[in-house]
């Protein structure tokens, strides 16, 4: 993503508990008129809309534009809860 880094916005769709104690964030965004859907590890938090994961809102995401299924959604000051680890991404 870092060296054909574009942006875009997302939008949380859901928010999953799994068996092993932790949260997948599921998010959606599209480039191109092409809908895309990747996901995160989190842990439990609530949005300032006081829905689990911050279901419903919108965040940055940052896609490569060679291959727009690579992304990372920026949780802004939720960004602490996640827990997937994304190495070397971004400058910002």
């Amino acid at each position: 993503i870092k060296d054909y880094k574009k942006e875009t916005i997302g939008f949380i769709e859901d928010f999953e508990y799994d068996s092993r104690g932790s949260y997948t964030l599921i998010y959606s965004y599209k480039v191109n008129n092409q809908n895309y859907k990747n996901t995160i590890g989190t842990s439990g938090f609530f949005g300032d809309n006081k829905r689990k994961g911050c279901v419903g809102c919108e965040f940055k995401v940052f896609y490569s534009s060679k291959n727009p299924n690579k992304s990372s959604i920026r949780l802004g000051k939720y960004e602490t809860h996640k827990t997937t680890v994304e190495f070397g991404l971004f400058d910002d």
